[in-house]
């Protein structure tokens, strides 16, 4: 395939499965969502590694260094993946799914920090970035309350939240792990470390992981966990081939993909403003991955 089709199947795949994280995580819970969702895709990434060899390598993978840094990696996104559910769980798509989306803005900004040249484009995409996000923050008249959401729109802070803990994920993997690893293993390793972590999280907070999901919003897991691998997988493959700009610009208008489906599907309305910080932070990521 080529990095064209590849970043396309990855934006549909993610964007089809951040939809249905909205009704996993509004029928099961964020935590019991996040926690079931996590073993699907680690089944399906473990057929990926065996399908692609890349087990076979892990023998010649020998710095410990390397495996610390992915093991950090996998539990800070498993907590961002917690606070993505969260997020999904109370907002509106249309919403909340460009502030997640916007994790790249974080992790150039990380790199920035460490010595790398941040050019004219990436300040000008951070700057949409940081605008959209004040602009959504900001709830409409007839925007819907939740014990607890404060001044902000109902799942925004856990929106924020998951963009800056996916964004440092993603910085150390780029720093510290996937020159050594390549890009399929940190994955799989979050996958396996994550219900570890979350059942951790879930005692410490004293949420419940039982009973198991059942019923048709079932599916709704078995669609999260199993897309949003394949949009890993396909993202994966598609990078290195000397197309990366293409898969990464195409890759990050998965978020378009959620949003449409909240416009059609769920009818969902915004203020004028929040269409607007939305439409802010969508040009962001565009301008941040080209």
């Amino acid at each position: 395939m080529t990095g064209v089709a590849l970043g396309l199947l990855a934006a549909f795949s993610w964007g089809v499965a951040d939809f249905l994280a909205r009704f996993a995580a509004r029928a099961f819970g964020a935590y019991r969502a996040q926690f079931y969702s996590t073993f699907v895709g680690f089944a399906a990434l473990t057929v990926a590694l065996l399908a692609t060899g890349e087990f076979a390598r892990f023998s010649t993978y020998d710095s410990p260094g390397v495996w610390g840094w992915a093991v950090v990696c996998a539990a800070l996104i498993s907590g961002a993946s917690l606070a993505f559910f969260q997020a999904f769980g109370q907002g509106a798509l249309a919403l909340v799914s460009p502030i997640v989306a916007s994790y790249g803005a974080v992790t150039a900004t990380l790199a920035w920090w460490s010595g790398e040249v941040l050019t004219p484009r990436t300040g000008a995409a951070l700057g949409c970035v940081l605008t959209g996000i004040v602009l959504a923050a900001v709830p409409g008249r007839a925007a819907p309350t939740t014990r607890g959401s404060g001044p902000l729109s109902p799942g925004v802070a856990w929106a924020v939240g998951a963009a800056w803990v996916y964004g440092l994920a993603f910085y150390l993997l780029g720093a510290h792990v996937t020159p050594d690893l390549g890009g399929l293993t940190p994955i799989w390793i979050s996958r396996l470390l994550g219900p570890f972590v979350l059942a951790l999280i879930a005692r410490v907070s004293h949420e419940p992981l039982v009973p198991t999901p059942r019923g048709h919003a079932l599916w709704a897991l078995v669609g999260v966990g199993s897309l949003g691998t394949l949009a890993s997988v396909a993202t994966a493959l598609g990078l290195g081939r000397g197309e990366d700009a293409v898969v990464t610009v195409l890759g990050s208008m998965s978020t378009v993909v959620t949003v449409l489906l909240a416009l059609v599907v769920l009818r969902e309305r915004l203020a004028w403003h929040q269409w607007l910080g939305a439409l802010f932070t969508l040009v962001g990521i565009v301008l941040l991955g080209s």
